[in-house]
């Protein structure tokens, strides 16, 4: 972190498993008196720094409800749709060091798998815009093809804007212009931010779900009887379809 706060980056993201934990006490633990981490001059250039803390995607699934909000990634501003788990895509490569690493010791198995996750980086970064095929002549050809893959990417990407702007047109026809004002007001008052503000407390699924029911059973009398007002129902009804429905956003 020190080289990054070197190099004149103001902004740094850190995709961790449990950095909804590690987070709590960071500071406290870098400017400790008995082993301080940072200069004067670092801890400087760290307050001017933001420090966004992220948990990938396949670990947030195991977490608290809590955590599905504060730290995905689907709600952060200028993350693209990363996973955060790119780190340990080379795990399965390095399974094959194994049988050889457990025989070292601990300074020589360390440098070893450093050494090793380098090399995986190295060949990734590299071979990223490359394609290898076969030609007539039965000679091989290497293609950049990564200005392709980002033209055909963009593509989509206008299809795809296109639809939403349609849909949206089309939500905006059906709704009343108070309401309409409304929303295009907060829109500006956030700066136009289509991410959720942090300051917003998710509630969690069972109290939605509970919510969600009650309003059921209220609008359904004749289904009360037998029925506990905030219990689950077996049965496919709106509420068990918005339950899987956030379930299904959660793991996205």
């Amino acid at each position: 972190m020190v080289r990054i706060l070197e190099s004149g980056i103001r902004r740094i993201v850190i995709s961790y498993d449990i950095a909804c934990k590690y987070d709590i006490h960071f500071m406290e633990r870098i400017t400790h008196p008995d082993w301080p981490l940072f200069t004067e001059k670092q801890l400087k250039q760290l307050a001017e720094t933001e420090i966004v803390w992220l948990v990938p995607k396949f670990h947030l699934a195991s977490h608290i409800e809590g955590c599905s909000d504060k730290y995905s990634f689907n709600w952060t501003q200028d993350v693209g749709r990363t996973c955060g788990e790119l780190v340990e895509s080379n795990w399965a490569g390095l399974n094959g060091l194994a049988t050889s690493t457990r025989e070292m010791g601990f300074g020589h198995r360390r440098d070893t798998l450093c050494d090793a996750m380098g090399d995986w980086n190295w060949h990734k970064a590299t071979k990223e815009g490359r394609y290898s095929d076969i030609n007539q002549e039965g000679y091989g050809i290497e293609c950049h093809i990564l200005a392709l893959r980002l033209h055909d990417h963009f593509i989509i990407m206008l299809r795809l804007f296109k639809k939403k702007r349609s849909i949206l047109h089309t939500l905006e026809a059906a709704m009343s212009p108070n309401m309409l004002q409304h929303l295009q007001n907060a829109s500006a008052k956030g700066d136009g931010s289509q991410y959720r503000p942090k300051l917003i407390e998710f509630p969690g699924r069972l109290k939605v779900l509970q919510a969600i029911q009650v309003e059921e059973l209220e609008s359904n009398p004749s289904d009360q009887s037998g029925r506990t007002k905030g219990t689950r129902s077996t049965s496919i009804t709106g509420s068990v379809g918005i339950n899987m429905g956030l379930d299904l956003e959660m793991r996205q």
